[in-house]
């Protein structure tokens, strides 16, 4: 199949779309106004349109019809509702499929009027939409309720992600791989940690933050004020290939987002999928994925005192979470899989496209 995906190149979920399709052997062509964050492989055609975003994704319209023309491929899959779904609509291909992310369906509608109806337009060019969560489809839907949807999970590859083997250690490590931003809830987890602390009086507990963001400072400020910051490890950013890594580190794994717009959880997935049990908050996105008291603990989005009884939980039962984290890896293995994710999204562009693999 010959597919052409509309997307920031410089975003890594574009760019493990793109390579697993080619790996499952389809003519794949990357189309952007991005430049790929990561070097593509060599199979995996790659189009710069001329004109940078924002703008780029109103003034590409011709570009991007030129592109298609010359390529004919059976499929445009545009991703992300608001800026690539606008130059998806005005370039007039069709078939295509228009996947939503996120924040283009929960947090951009809600900026003016016109915002909602840009979405709402770009919804209805699209011949299908494409989700990687119920609860994100629910949320697009209420803006259109489109007649041809997919739930296209954003997989994992279970052999990168992978359980650690067991270390004899005394220290117990806490920790979280996000954006250092404000509606991922880093600073309950470290007032939550805080707490932790002062119940347990344990000098081997330590958590590690890594990923950079806008609230980097003001969370390294406020580890200092509420004096933990020598049990607390703050990595910054690291490539997406080193992420296991830093996962096999950890003990427990914890994601206390506070806003909804968080609309799949793949970090956790991730943790889940290194058999770590998990503390995530009550936001949509998480608890999709998550099997209360089965693969881990739910806890109130905000709430750093349910989420330090929960890892409090946890550090006192360590059978339990090892069967948490065991009952994570299997539901990642039975539900999240990345070639399950890839035959997904491809069986979705056959039935669009009438096109047989």
């Amino acid at each position: 199949m010959k597919i052409a995906v509309l997307s920031a190149a410089s975003a890594v979920h574009t760019l493990r779309w793109v390579h697993g399709l080619a790996s499952m052997g389809h003519q794949v062509t990357l189309i952007s106004c991005h430049k790929p964050s990561e070097t593509l492989n060599p199979e995996i055609r790659f189009e710069k349109l001329p004109v940078p975003a924002p703008w780029g994704y109103y003034l590409n319209s011709a570009s991007l019809k030129k592109i298609l023309g010359n390529l004919e491929p059976d499929i445009l899959n545009a991703h992300y509702a608001s800026g690539y779904g606008t130059l998806a609509r005005l370039s007039g291909f069709s078939p295509k499929l228009l996947s939503v992310w996120g924040s283009d369906v929960y947090d951009f509608p809600r900026k003016s009027r016109l915002h909602r109806s840009l979405i709402i337009k770009n919804l209805q060019a699209a011949d299908a939409i494409a989700s990687t969560s119920h609860c994100m489809l629910d949320v697009t839907n209420n803006l259109y309720q489109h007649k041809r949807t997919y739930i296209t999970p954003f997989g994992i590859d279970t052999e990168s992600f992978s359980p650690k083997l067991p270390a004899a250690r005394d220290k117990i490590i806490i920790g979280t791989v996000k954006t250092l931003a404000y509606k991922y809830g880093i600073d309950t987890l470290l007032e939550a940690f805080y707490i932790l602390l002062e119940r347990t009086k344990d000098n081997q507990l330590y958590l590690e933050i890594t990923g950079d963001g806008p609230d980097r400072m003001k969370l390294e400020q406020q580890a200092k004020q509420l004096g933990i910051a020598d049990r607390v490890c703050f990595y910054g950013r690291v490539n997406h290939a080193d992420v296991p890594e830093k996962l096999r580190r950890l003990d427990i794994y914890a994601a206390l987002s506070r806003l909804d717009s968080e609309s799949f959880g793949v970090a956790i997935l991730e943790a889940s999928a290194c058999a770590l049990p998990v503390v995530v908050s009550d936001v949509d996105g998480l608890k999709e994925v998550v099997r209360h008291m089965e693969t881990g603990i739910i806890v109130r989005k905000e709430s750093a005192e349910e989420a330090a009884g929960a890892l409090e939980t946890l550090i006192n039962d360590r059978e339990l979470g090892k069967r948490m984290g065991l009952s994570g890896r299997d539901n990642v293995e039975e539900n999240y899989a990345w070639k399950s994710s890839l035959e997904k999204m491809i069986n979705a562009y056959g039935e669009i496209s009438g096109v047989n693999r």
